[in-house]
């Protein structure tokens, strides 16, 4: 009796526990349980995409200048943790989640110039089309850590992965008319902390309701 009740509470929890990651998918405020803190969503065909970049803080992360007050804005982390950094049920984009991304700009093949192949992933656009300031995710040119400077400009970098290279260190860069993916080992290493870079991180989760 004791064994069939116990399982029965065990079914209940784990039915809980899926519903409640399923409402916070498909909601269009992600609350992170973790530390409270809220994000806008959309979605973009089989996906939801947070509209803001995560600011969860872990051991690892670097907030601009080290200034708690600005992570208020973004966060940079270390591609050792990108894959526990994100919430539970949402997880880092692929190549192919960017590319379905590129499709939600306005005459999107009209202004694309040149796409490269997937393993080096770079798609440029016309340079009177500005990705910052037209694109439906709200990416800003927040830029990226190196050890302990903050290197702001004109671009944003995340955290990708790319299942086409198994090099945990892809990323993309976005900039005003280009958008491109790689992996290399310049200054991201354990080896120099001084001159290691740290990328800003948007969590994507499938929908259910398709």
């Amino acid at each position: 009796m004791n064994r069939n009740l116990t399982l029965i509470r065990s079914v209940f929890t784990m039915l809980f526990v899926l519903l409640f990651f399923y409402a916070e998918c498909q909601s269009r405020i992600l609350t992170d349980t973790r530390d409270g803190n809220t994000y806008k969503t959309l979605i973009i065909g089989d996906l939801i995409w947070m509209a803001e970049d995560l600011r969860f803080q872990t051991e690892l992360s670097h907030c601009p200048n080290h200034s708690l007050e600005e992570c208020k804005e973004a966060n940079f982390y270390s591609y050792k943790e990108i894959e526990s950094v994100c919430p539970e049920g949402w997880r880092i984009p692929v190549v192919e989640d960017w590319n379905n991304f590129l499709e939600t700009f306005e005459d999107a093949e009209t202004v694309r110039m040149m796409e490269g192949n997937k393993k080096l992933f770079r798609v440029d656009f016309l340079d009177g089309y500005n990705i910052l300031t037209r694109n439906t995710l709200n990416i800003r040119p927040v830029g990226r850590t190196e050890g302990d400077v903050w290197q702001d400009g004109y671009y944003a970098d995340y955290w990708t992965t790319n299942p086409e290279i198994k090099d945990p260190r892809f990323h993309v860069h976005v900039s005003q008319h280009s958008i491109s993916g790689h992996a290399h080992k310049h200054n991201i290493n354990e080896r120099d902390e001084e001159k290691n870079r740290k990328f800003a991180v948007r969590c994507v989760c499938e929908r259910k309701d398709n």
